[in-house]
């Protein structure tokens, strides 16, 4: 029972997280983010980041653009337009 109530907590933080992510990057939109740049405006690991980074990326709600080494997220674009026809 306990081990249920804990997996749940964790789901509950993650979906926390990954909707804060979502909404860094609506908020600066058109520009990119790394995992390091979210990681300091939200306050979490860049480790965390680049968990929920992943599974954002397998839902479909982020991409990835790599310019050189690097490794920058935007929101997808289906994602941006729902955004801005709700706001």
């Amino acid at each position: 029972m306990n081990a249920k109530r804990n997996r749940n907590t964790i789901d509950v933080e993650g979906n926390k997280i990954k909707e804060k992510m979502l909404g860094e990057l609506k908020q600066v939109y058109p520009l990119d983010l790394s995992i390091k740049e979210i990681a300091r405006r939200l306050g979490v690991s860049r480790v965390t980041v680049s968990k929920y980074v992943a599974v954002l990326e397998a839902e479909g709600r982020v991409e990835c653009r790599v310019v050189g080494r690097a490794k920058l997220y935007r929101l997808k674009q289906d994602i941006r337009r729902e955004g801005l026809q709700a706001g």
